[in-house]
């Protein structure tokens, strides 16, 4: 059975949980007793440790666990230098926000002694490098988890992994589980995280080149401005407002609205399990500039709307799209929904290809189409996709008109490169886990012919972990539809 296989994430293979040393330092000009020092850490990286905890004096050494310094003030004029470790003791409160400002590059942050430090004031970065926040706590910041500056040369390369953000502020726009506000923000790994409770989209940026590998982000977006209310906007899991978005084996449950909400070109959004919301994943276009969205291998289930959608917004849709491989199961409305709006670039195509799409009685349909077929400025193609279920408005409806399965093969079909449509085999899910049952007709019913994915034969099950995005490995003489 084909499957999708992501590597070890940069958490787990770069900066790691810190590794306690029990070397029992103390003894002279200590701070605390001997007896009731955590033991020091190995750092993340080359440099010096220094710690801090609520106990301690900024008088202090800083550099041994007995000797801790006190508060972030003192750890944002200390001069740390890159390949040191700031380290915070676990199971504290610091209320006081921490904020490296430019000249604080290649720094580590992360906790020492039992669980994590909580960094109730949140974090703020401005004009910074390299920085990498490890194993730490974020809960009820009085604004974003992390969160940038408007100003300066943005937040560059900054790795926040196997931490945990949650709760953040509620009175108004900006609670943010991790806020990235500044276009030049570039080059973040969000990995290995849980982010959940917070009052605005779990992750949100407008810079780019931003990866979101292996994170849990649930009910995320209930604070008093999400919503559609007079006053409210949407909020998302993750809003990707800036181009070239990776969002990578995610696990996303309960958005307020869309688990994954696409706005520029060039993402790549594959392997995510989406439980609830409005939408699971959607792209509204925010962009004149052509480029190619890849929607691979998620698992969609149970939205209020509709699984998977695109939309031109207030501009052409310029995207083109590869939606391939993914499994959409029981949605209010559609499966999919693809407009592509009548002002689209020339270049734009949208390839649906190896799709498992599943719908309740109550639903729909399976696909609204709105002008992909009409104009020559989009070239759909469409092949090897199963349909199951019977939608109450029709299962497929096509600009602004319901078609039967014949009317809407014939009407693609100078567009396909084969077919292998299923529209009244049942396909087995299992509505837990989503797996293909025993005999189900959807394996081994796929196609090799999707662009821009890479696909590897292996000769059994299970499939060994890949590190590479857009590579397919399954078991079977072809892919399986969907991403079980």
């Amino acid at each position: 059975m084909g499957r999708f296989s992501q590597g070890m994430s940069r958490a787990g293979a770069g900066a790691g949980t810190a590794v306690v040393m029990a070397l029992g330092l103390g003894g002279a000009g200590s701070a605390l007793g001997a007896s009731s020092c955590p033991a020091p850490i190995s750092g993340l990286g080359s440099g010096r440790v220094f710690y801090v905890s609520p106990s301690g004096s900024d008088g202090n050494i800083g550099t041994s666990p007995c000797a801790p310094w006190q508060t972030m003030a003192k750890v944002e004029s200390a001069g740390l230098r890159a390949g040191d470790t700031a380290a915070f003791q676990g199971g504290q409160a610091f209320a006081a926000p921490l904020s490296p400002w430019g000249g604080t590059d290649g720094v580590f942050y992360t906790s020492y002694g039992v669980g994590q430090a909580d960094l109730t004031g949140g974090v703020y970065l401005n004009s910074v490098t390299d920085l990498t926040f490890d194993n730490l706590d974020i809960t009820d910041a009085a604004g974003p988890g992390i969160g940038t500056g408007g100003g300066g040369s943005g937040a560059t390369g900054i790795d926040v992994v196997n931490s945990t953000i949650s709760s953040t502020y509620s009175a108004g726009i900006g609670g943010y589980g991790i806020g990235l506000r500044n276009v030049h923000d570039a080059n973040w790994t969000i990995a290995g995280d849980n982010i959940s409770n917070t009052a605005d989209s779990g992750i949100a940026f407008i810079g780019s080149s931003v990866t979101i590998e292996d994170d849990i982000l649930r009910d995320d977006g209930i604070g008093p401005y999400c919503g559609t209310g007079s006053g409210q906007n949407p909020c998302h899991g993750v809003y990707a407002k800036g181009p070239g978005a990776t969002v990578l084996d995610n696990v996303i449950a309960r958005p307020q609205d869309v688990g994954v909400s696409l706005r520029d070109q060039n993402n790549v959004v594959q392997g995510n399990t989406i439980a609830g919301g409005q939408k699971g994943i959607a792209f509204s276009s925010e962009t004149t500039t052509p480029g190619t969205t890849y929607i691979v291998g998620n698992t969609i289930s149970g939205q209020r709307d509709t699984g998977i959608q695109s939309y031109p917004g207030t501009r052409p849709l310029y995207e083109s799209f590869v939606i391939a491989s993914n499994t959409v199961y029981d949605p209010a409305n559609y499966a999919v929904y693809l407009s592509s709006g009548p002002n689209s670039a020339a270049s734009q195509t949208v390839t649906l290809a190896n799709n498992l799409l599943e719908i309740a009685p109550g639903a729909l349909g399976y696909l609204n189409l709105a002008y992909p077929a009409s104009y020559t400025s989009a070239t759909y193609l469409e092949h090897y996709d199963a349909f199951y279920g019977a939608g109450t408005r029709s299962a497929f409806y096509i600009n602004g008109s319901a078609r039967t399965w014949s009317t809407y093969t014939s009407w693609f079909g100078s567009r396909t490169e084969g077919r292998n449509d299923l529209t009244s085999s049942d396909p087995m899910l299992d509505t837990t886990t989503f797996a293909l049952g025993y005999g189900s007709p959807a394996i081994g019913a796929g196609t090799l012919g999707v662009p821009g994915i890479a696909y590897a034969h292996v000769a059994s099950c299970p499939i060994a972990d890949s590190a590479v995005p857009l590579a397919w490995q399954y078991c079977a003489k072809t892919p399986d539809m969907g991403s079980s």
